[in-house]
């Protein structure tokens, strides 16, 4: 009597899914007034994940309510300057930010600015 090995047959994994890349031109997106003085873009939201990520633009002189967020905030600066009330630095054209969850700052725009303040901030947990 002959025995017969079976192997069995074992599928391939699937081949790799490259995720769609995603790209939206500067006007596909609204600028949308909050506030006097204060409008912002909405870049992105992933409610999953508590990210949120916005661009900001911000007149002269504006000055946002004191205030935290439960998760970490990055920044980046684009054009003009601002501050936190808080801190002695200023941010301008370039700067980049890292503000730790829960810490409390007061957005203050400087006056001087002879052009709107404009800034992205990609935003993790509540906004």
């Amino acid at each position: 009597m002959t025995t017969v090995e079976h192997t069995p047959t074992v599928e391939p994994p699937a081949p790799f899914t490259v995720p769609a890349v995603a790209h939206l031109g500067g006007d596909d997106l609204p600028w949308v007034t909050v506030d006097e003085g204060v409008e912002l873009k909405v870049l992105q939201v992933d409610l999953a994940t508590g990210l949120w990520v916005i661009r900001n633009r911000f007149q002269p002189g504006v000055q946002i309510p004191t205030h935290r967020h439960t998760g970490d905030v990055y920044g980046v600066t684009l054009s003009g300057a601002w501050k936190y009330l808080e801190y002695d630095f200023v941010n301008r054209a370039g700067s980049w930010l890292f503000e730790p969850a829960g810490s409390v700052h007061t957005l203050s725009v400087l006056a001087e600015n002879t052009e709107p303040t404009e800034a992205v901030f990609v935003i993790h947990g509540a906004n």
